[in-house]
């Protein structure tokens, strides 16, 4: 399946939402089960990662470039920060 799925980086794909709504976002990047999703082609704004060998997926935000937030913005929102 990785294989099908790296032919794919770059175009823009469907995602339903658990609240129904729809949005259209980029696949970034596939590696080791794994499927990146982006809002933006270049692969900034928000992030949605997904496992294809189990159900789980999490977004996080857009990365801050600027305000010096990158970190937080990097940490999945599930993470615990101490």
């Amino acid at each position: 399946m990785e294989e099908e799925l790296q032919k794919l980086i770059g175009q823009q794909v469907p995602i339903k939402t658990r609240t129904g709504g729809r949005c259209l976002d980029y696949i970034n990047e596939v590696k080791h089960g794994v499927v990146v999703l982006t809002t933006n082609t270049d692969g900034t704004g928000r992030r949605t990662v997904l496992a294809v060998d189990c159900i789980e997926s999490f977004t996080t935000g857009a990365l801050a470039t600027s305000s010096g937030a990158a970190s937080a913005a990097t940490t999945p929102n599930w993470m615990k920060t101490e």
